[in-house]
């Protein structure tokens, strides 16, 4: 290689690549200042510069097809101009061509008499973060008048890269592809890279406890705070922490005084499975940071090949967190002359989430840089106080444990509101009194207030005849009609327990159950009456009956419904009148039609809640549905068109839905059997709490999952019959023991403010993000998405689908919007979905469908010329065959080879080809039918459908499903 060439690290090489992806865009720009007080002489700082740039070559460097070629020493042009910090801000975004000239700029800002700032722009491909102590040091010493001794070595002379392939190999196996992180939700396909800072310091009394923790351990300050900040991330679900680091590649006092991009990144892997404690983390640390300088070179395109690492435009290849470490650094004096550098932050971020820890004088300033489109910044924030309240108690305690960490300075005990010790019939009375001529039920009948509590009381009166009083089962199964609400307040104001059986189940289950559950009567309709005729039960047909006075010696306490759970296997729960009315506090909306029979929990609510309000049943602007159920209703042109709010209970509404109907306002509510209705939008109803705790019932942080655990006066008093299983699932509350807490099963995050996000997850699966994006295809009817059996053959995603729609092009549809990780292993297409009586999906069914309807799914080849002509790209690249739905990077693509691929395709469509085209359409068919102008939607409009599914997450919280 000749004096005037010489090539890239493979670290720059790969910085290089990176580049080339995102062309014209100042991504990789590594701008700083000089802020210079006192008389200056201008002249002499351009001497100096001009100095500094004829001394080290990467500042004169062009890059050329993966070499440095240097240009000959000329004079820095020194700009000055008045201006302002913002100026030079805007001078330090300006992108450079890295063939064309070396990318080196600088600006002299004039601030004030007596105030100047140097702003110099430069790529991070000639220089790194150690050098700009290099630059700042020979700039004083130049202005100073000194000399500064000559090189040692030129940079083009540098050792190339060891070879440390195998270390990083063995030390990179099975590690997790991604790390979780409390995001706004799942990772988009197409990033932009914008980023904001949040910062906090560290007191200066607590650095110093910390620091000698880490002396007694023969550590570094360095290696102490990393561990902290591995214990913070433990916090968010991870055991098996990876974060990237750079080494200063510096290996000898000869590399010292060098500009240039000399930094070598590696990876450093934090095992805190076995729950160590923190003085153990901070040795496995100190280790992990020894053997990386032992193994400097980490050559990452080999590894991830190695490994087979699958690799996603959505995030970075094995690290998406940074930790950095430094000093702040001190102003230098000449003469009159003071010189301070200052970092300056670009707007966008190079990886999700960086640390960056300055040591200063008043302790250790904390920055976290982080992705907008990913990151909220209040997590942000309490991630930096979840930091700082570690670093204090393991100051004062190294020996606590990581998981003894997690409920650090968290206060989880939230006051509730006194309980409203009432029972609901008496509440419905209430509104009785208050407007007794108002429209209560507007169904096949229409009735008063005053009617309405005629009928029910005549009810009341014909089951007091049958014994019926407190703690006394009776069941109504009858079938949409205003009958139904006089029948449940007639039970209740016998003082009676009012059961529903769903007349939907087939009729031995129904008789069953009214035996089972040792029911006094049952309550029916003309339809229902003879299905319970061969019941032991006595069976009574609803009907208008006389009203006479009834009396009841029923309290709050008492219960009021024996309800069913939703699932695949329902159990019978007893609900007491004061845990039900405290669900009837939430009186956002008053009236809305009759969705259906009486059959479980939600649906008793769907009846109680507008008569207790003073609203009507059977009218008004207000749907109450599941998400599945109204959106077959808006497809099939069913929805009411008077209908204005959409009140849902079992999920989030789908953002395709929500689009559907942008007029209509969107409530949801999180409600089981045996919580009532807990949260309104997320956030807790009066009377009720909601932990989001690890598996040793401790509160995890902000933006974690955990299992919800809620809480108050709305819990039920427990299954029936079964105080086993009550025991299973329901806890003294361990924030306050006086109080119980209900396990759900279901999996959530927590805002900062308290607003509870439910999920469903299968491993790293977002469950109901699958489902959503399978919902936006035109051609799929409905969708559901579920553990594999038995939880280990991964997630499973079947969809209702048109003729003709095959399930690998649903795969790839879902491929081209979901981070690869995401995606289920199993996607197949149905001719029908099976679901439960309530209308949710019926795993068990499925999976026997499933069972039955082979996999048809197989290998194809390529069909049209175009596909032919990218497969011969691809083998040529590759140097292997491939079929038309293998993954460019599945198949052992990497980064330099994306280049190549992307030159060949140019050629021969005569067309520009783009590195992220390839992201984007990462198959030979995806990519035929991008060149093709036939793919749907193309990568624009897939990617402004992410970016809207992105503002809809973060507008209405993280995509949840409620079980």
């Amino acid at each position: 290689m000749s004096a005037d060439r010489f090539p890239l690290s493979p670290a720059a090489r790969r910085l290089w690549t990176l580049s080339r992806i995102r062309p014209g865009d100042p991504f990789f720009n590594h701008p700083f200042a000089v802020d210079v007080d006192g008389p200056l002489d201008v002249d002499l700082l351009g001497r100096c510069l001009t100095g500094i740039v004829r001394r080290h070559e990467p500042l004169r460097s062009r890059v050329v097809d993966g070499l440095h070629v240097v240009e000959p020493a000329t004079p820095v042009e020194l700009s000055v101009v008045d201006g302002t910090e913002e100026d030079g801000h805007r001078f330090g975004q300006q992108p450079f061509d890295l063939a064309a000239a070396p990318p080196f700029r600088v600006l002299l800002l004039r601030l004030g008499p007596d105030r100047h700032r140097l702003v110099v722009n430069v790529h991070h491909i000639v220089i790194d973060g150690l050098s700009l102590d290099v630059f700042l040091a020979e700039l004083v010493t130049l202005y100073g008048g000194g000399d500064l001794p000559d090189l040692p070595v030129r940079f083009g002379d540098l050792p190339e890269a060891g070879d440390d392939r195998e270390y990083w190999i063995t030390r990179l196996a099975g590690a997790p592809p991604v790390i979780d992180l409390p995001m706004v939700g799942p990772r988009p396909m197409t990033t932009d890279h914008r980023g904001e800072r949040r910062a906090r310091l560290i007191p200066a009394d607590v650095v110093d406890r910390v620091r000698q923790v880490a002396r007694r351990g023969r550590a570094t300050s360095y290696m102490a705070l990393k561990a902290a900040c591995d214990v913070v991330l433990a916090h968010y679900g991870n055991d098996d922490v990876l974060m990237g680091m750079a080494l200063s590649g510096r290996d000898s006092t000869a590399h010292a005084g060098l500009i240039g991009y000399l930094v070598k990144p590696v990876v450093l892997r934090t095992d805190l499975r076995d729950d160590p404690t923190f003085a153990e983390v901070v040795q496995r640390v100190r280790n992990d940071v020894l053997d990386a300088h032992d193994h400097p070179d980490l050559p990452l395109e080999d590894v991830l090949a190695a490994l087979a690492v699958t690799r996603d435009p959505s995030y970075h290849p094995v690290f998406q967190v940074m930790f950095t470490h430094t000093v702040q650094p001190a102003p230098r004096a000449v003469g009159e002359v003071t010189f301070t550098r200052r970092d300056m932050r670009l707007e966008s971020q190079k990886v999700e989430l960086t640390f960056g820890l300055t040591e200063t004088a008043r302790g250790v300033e904390v920055v976290a840089d982080y992705r907008v489109d990913l990151f909220d910044g209040s997590l942000v924030d309490s991630m930096l106080e979840r930091l700082e309240v570690v670093l204090r108690q393991v100051g004062e305690n190294p020996d606590l444990r990581v998981s003894e960490l997690r409920s650090a300075g968290v206060d989880q005990r939230a006051a509730l509101s006194p309980p409203v010790r009432r029972c609901v019939h008496e509440l419905f009375a209430d509104r009785v009194a208050e407007r007794p001529d108002a429209v209560a039920v507007d169904a096949d009948r229409r009735w008063t207030y005053r009617e309405l509590d005629d009928v029910a009381t005549g009810v009341a009166a014909r089951l007091a005849e049958f014994g019926v009083g407190p703690e006394v089962r009776v069941g109504v199964c009858a079938g949409k009609s205003a009958m139904v609400p006089a029948a449940v307040l007639g039970v209740l104001k016998a003082g009676g327990v009012c059961v529903p059986l769903d007349p939907a189940l087939p009729a031995y289950l129904v008789r069953a159950m009214a035996e089972q559950y040792e029911l006094a009567v049952v309550l029916a309709d003309e339809r229902t009456e003879p299905v319970l005729a061969t019941s032991s039960v006595p069976v009574l047909r609803l009907d208008v009956w006389p009203a006479r006075p009834v009396t009841s010696a029923v309290t709050p306490d008492n219960a009021a419904f024996v309800l069913p759970t939703a699932g695949q296997d329902p159990q019978a729960v007893v609900v007491e009148h004061r845990a039900f009315v405290n669900s009837l506090r939430w009186k956002g909306i008053s009236s809305w039609p009759m969705a259906g029979p009486l059959a479980w929990a939600a649906t008793v609510f769907e009846v109680l809640a507008p008569l207790t309000t003073g609203g009507t049943l059977g009218a008004g602007p207000a749907l109450f549905g599941t998400p599945a159920v109204i959106a077959e209703q808006h497809v099939a042109g069913r929805l009411p068109g008077a209908v204005r709010t959409i009140v849902t209970t079992g999920g989030t509404p789908l953002t395709s839905l929500r689009e559907a109907l942008p007029q209509h306002e969107f409530v949801d509510l999180y409600a089981t059997a045996e919580t009532s209705v807990a949260l309104v939008d997320g956030r807790p109803l009066d009377g009720v709490r909601a932990y989001v705790l690890d598996e040793r019932l401790r509160p995890v942080p902000p933006g974690s999952v955990g299992a919800l655990h809620i809480g108050g006066h709305g819990l039920a008093r427990g299954y029936l019959d079964d105080p086993a299983a009550t025991d299973e699932r329901f806890h003294p509350d361990p924030f306050d023991p006086e109080q119980r807490i209900f396990a759900t099963g279901d999996l959530a995050r927590s805002d900062p403010d308290g607003t509870v996000h439910v999920v469903r997850r299968s491993g790293r699966v977002d469950l109901a993000a699958v489902e959503s994006v399978l919902l936006e295809h035109p051609a799929v009817r409905r969708a559901h998405a579920f553990d594999g059996e038995d939880g280990e053959d991964g997630a499973v995603a079947v969809a209702v689908v048109r003729q003709g729609m095959s399930a690998p092009h649903l795969r790839e549809w879902l491929a081209e919007r979901l981070p690869h990780y995401t995606v289920p292993p199993h996607v197949r297409t149905v001719d029908t979905l099976p679901v439960l009586p309530g209308g949710k999906p019926d795993r068990d069914g499925v999976l026997r469908l499933l069972a039955e309807t082979p996999d048809q799914a197989g290998e194809e080849l390529p069909l049209t010329d175009t596909e032919q002509t990218v497969t011969r790209a691809w083998t040529s690249v590759l140097g292997r065959t491939v079929g038309v739905r293998d993954n460019f990077f599945d198949a052992g693509g990497n980064s330099l080879l994306l280049v190549r691929l992307c030159e060949q395709l140019r050629i021969a469509f005569d067309r520009h080809v783009g590195v992220t085209d390839l992201f984007r359409h990462p198959t030979v068919r995806a990519m035929a039918e991008h060149l093709a102008g036939t793919a749907e939607p193309s990568a624009p409009d897939a990617a402004d459908r992410g970016r809207a599914r992105q503002e809809a997450l973060r507008a209405r919280g993280k995509a949840r499903q409620h079980r």
